[in-house]
């Protein structure tokens, strides 16, 4: 029965496909159009997914999609993913020169958080809502499935893994400068900037300056980026003073002498990390900065004070792509929560449907990490994650004001100059928001 229905759809198909000939041959045709239109709504559980075959292409920066595939692969034998990886600095620009041109557009594409409202709204992407992926990601946290909408409202992109901003912490090291471990006891000890200010103090005298407990002036952006109100919402700039009282809190902190003063992602942050000689370093639930060879099961993570996230990897459809079928299919199994608890459970990529990371928040725990319950913590942090909508400009201002704030903090410049250093490049940046 199965073969006759299968047999069926594939006559159909074929009837459409030769209806459309009659059309300009470089044109999509109507019949074209409607089929791509009704699979995004048929149900993918009524194939069977040994009968899906083919090839389809994806280009992106980052190897997570060699493990992404691992798990397709299970589902689906025989629909093969070619995976392009670039040069995460050649790859914005290789993308972008190949969408104007037309020519060599590979079916899928990924596109990063920082950079991904550049690209959003191009004709060459896919209105995924056209394939029922508004239902699909409908127990999504809702700043995840903000980051994958256009400007006109429909879903452009497909991401699979939540991002929580953490304290990262060896427990060995905290049980030695701290006196504990237990990651709630060190979230209660951090309370705020001025109990990790008076924690740094005591890890650093106790140590004789050979120890520090945070690495620098900067991250503190991290942790309080998304708790602060914007600084551009409805397209108008503001500073609240929110930002102002931070500045001052990272002027505290860089003249106290008690900071690490490591560049954040640079090696040595990660050897002294790795060494047990920081014992707290800022980054999301993705992190790959860890020896796991010297600290397997050795590692923690904290909730911090404020709740944010950092990152993002969102998977695109070509719009004049050959393969939109296949491509739903795995688009759609990125949805699932098939993968997204295989993906925690093997990769440590944290769920981006709040359903999944409920259920695994229950009593998920990791070896890796100590035996501690990584879900309870992730959850707790995305569920606390302000109310802010993302747009183009919120992960794009923060940035620019972290780099002035570091900046201007570690060349004693005021408040007032630092932040209109940091109007001044907004403007030249985006010169479409009202700074009035």
């Amino acid at each position: 029965m199965k073969k006759l229905l299968s047999t069926a759809l594939v006559l159909l198909m074929m009837m459409a496909i030769l209806a459309g000939c009659s059309e300009t041959p470089s044109s999509t045709s109507s019949s074209e159009a409607e089929i791509s239109s009704s699979t995004g709504d048929q149900d993918e559980g009524d194939t069977d997914p040994d009968e899906l075959s083919g090839t389809i292409s994806l280009w992106t920066w980052t190897d997570n999609v060699n493990d992404v595939y691992t798990e397709f692969n299970k589902a689906y034998p025989n629909i093969v993913v070619e995976n392009q990886i670039f040069g995460g600095d050649e790859y914005k620009t290789k993308l972008l020169t190949t969408l104007q041109s037309g020519s060599g557009i590979p079916d899928m594409f990924m596109l990063e958080e920082g950079y991904i409202y550049e690209f959003l709204d191009s004709d060459a992407i896919e209105n995924l809502s056209d394939w029922g992926f508004e239902e699909k990601m409908a127990d999504y946290y809702p700043y995840m499935l903000a980051q994958a909408r256009g400007s006109d409202g429909n879903i452009r992109a497909v991401n699979y893994q939540a991002s929580p901003v953490c304290f990262w912490y060896l427990r060995d090291a905290c049980e030695q400068w701290l006196g504990t471990s237990d990651e709630k006891e060190l979230a209660a000890m951090m309370g705020s900037w001025d109990e990790i200010l008076a924690l740094a103090e005591k890890v650093y005298n106790d140590s004789d300056g050979t120890v520090y407990l945070w690495p620098n002036a900067i991250e503190m952006v991290k942790v309080v980026g998304y708790s602060y109100e914007p600084f551009v919402r409805d397209n108008k700039f503001s500073v609240s003073q929110d930002w102002y009282d931070l500045l001052d809190t990272m002027r505290a902190y860089h003249e106290s002498g008690y900071l690490a003063n490591l560049d954040s992602w640079g090696q040595d942050w990660a050897a002294q990390w790795n060494a047990g000689n920081l014992l707290i370093r800022v980054m999301p639930s993705w992190d790959f900065f860890t020896d796991w060879d010297q600290n397997e099961g050795n590692v923690g993570v904290i909730k911090p004070f404020e709740n944010a996230y950092e990152g993002g990897s969102f998977v695109c459809m070509w719009s004049g792509g050959q393969n939109k079928e296949l491509v739903n299919t795995y688009l759609t199994f990125l949805t699932s929560d098939e993968f997204q608890k295989a993906n925690m459970e093997t990769y440590n990529q944290v769920p981006g449907k709040a359903t999944v990371a409920q259920e695994l928040a229950a009593s998920y725990t990791s070896p890796r990490f100590g035996g501690q319950n990584l879900m309870e913590t992730y959850y707790e942090i995305n569920n606390n994650v302000a109310d802010i909508v993302p747009d183009r400009y919120t992960r794009a201002m923060q940035n620019l004001f972290q780099k002035h704030a570091n900046e201007g903090v570690l060349n004693g410049l005021d408040n007032e100059t630092i932040i209109n250093n940091f109007i001044m490049e907004a403007k030249d940046q985006y010169p479409d928001v009202d700074y009035d």
